[in-house]
Order: C-alpha cells, then structure tokens, then sequence
C-alpha cells in the first residue's frame, strides 16, 4: 500500500507539472507537447497505483470507471516536442495531430462497456474474446508509441550528428538533457 502512495503522489505532480507546462504562454508548442508527455505519463502510473488501492480496500467494481491510461499519446506526445525543440522554426501543421487519432479510439474505448467486460474476471467465453481484445489493444498501444519513441531518439540522433559536422565548438555532449528523457522512455 506504501508503494501505492508513493506512486500516486509522484504521479498527481506529475498532472500538475504538465497542466502548469500546457498553460505556460512562453515556448507555447513546445511546452504543450511536453505537458501532453507527462499528462499522459501521470495517467499510466496512477492507473497502476489506483488499480491495486481499490483492489486492496476490495472496491474493484469502481476499477473500470477510474482506468483512462492514454497509453498512444506518450509516444506521438514525445516526437513533437523533440521536434519543436530541435527544430523550433518548424511551423506547427494541424496534420500533425492525426497522429493523436488512436488516442481518441483509445479513450472512447475505455468508455465503454466491452472495455469492462474485457478487464473483468469472468470464465465466460465472450469475456475471455473481451479480455483478448482488451490485451491486443495495450499491445498495439505500447508498439504505437515505441515507434513515435524510438523516431524521437532518430531525430535528435541527427540533430546530434548533424551539430558535429558544421559546428567546431559545441560541448562533448550537446543536447543529453533531451537524450536521457527519450532513452528513459523507450526502457519503460
């Protein structure tokens, strides 16, 4: 129950720091995107740390109603703030937003009642065809946005080699403050 807690209060300032970042008037893009990476982020965790509270105090038929992970927005989240970072006079087009439409199917499923049927414990052979689509669909998620990681660290992987070949003076190691985050990611 301790580590519960933990991750909950980790998590709500998580939320916190992400609205903060969304609401922020200056680097408006780029802090959009970063508050969308760990708005979305802070969803994953508390759902973990939520699940197994309400399991512990035996209130497991509210689980369905609070579950919401937003598991297909961390990725695409997190490749158009490296790109605004990187490439800040790249202007925004709203095209770049279909990548978010998985996120919108994701969060109308958890919605609905086949979600439900599909996170419950029940032997019946329709709830376990539930279950299997439940289990896909977080498999896909996690493939979707590994993907939009793993172009992020492409990206800045560029940027990087690109800095070394027409600049003399830059740092041994430019940008690993934006490096880590991204590695740290694809690992989890």
């Amino acid at each position: 129950m301790i580590k519960e807690i933990i991750i909950s209060v980790f998590s709500i300032q998580t939320f916190l720091l992400g609205f903060l970042l969304i609401t922020k008037r200056t680097n408006r893009k780029q802090n959009v995107f970063l508050g969308l990476v760990l708005f979305s982020f802070g969803l994953t965790t508390i759902n973990f740390s939520l699940y197994h509270i309400l399991s512990f105090e035996n209130l497991n038929e509210y689980i369905y109603y609070f579950r919401l992970e937003l598991l297909y927005a961390i990725g695409p989240s997190l490749y158009l703030y490296t790109k605004s970072v990187l490439i800040p006079s790249n202007k925004f087009q709203k095209k770049e937003l279909l990548i978010f439409i998985p996120t919108i199917f994701e969060f109308i499923y958890y919605r609905t009642h086949i979600y439900r049927l599909g996170i419950t414990e029940n032997e019946n052979i329709f709830h376990q065809l539930y279950r299997d689509f439940f289990m896909i669909q977080q498999w896909i998620g996690f493939i979707y946005s590994s993907i939009f990681m793993v172009l992020s660290f492409l990206l800045l992987y560029k940027y990087k080699k690109w800095l070394y070949h027409n600049f003399s003076n830059i740092n041994k190691e430019p940008l690993k403050w934006l490096f880590m985050p991204i590695i740290y990611f694809i690992l989890f």
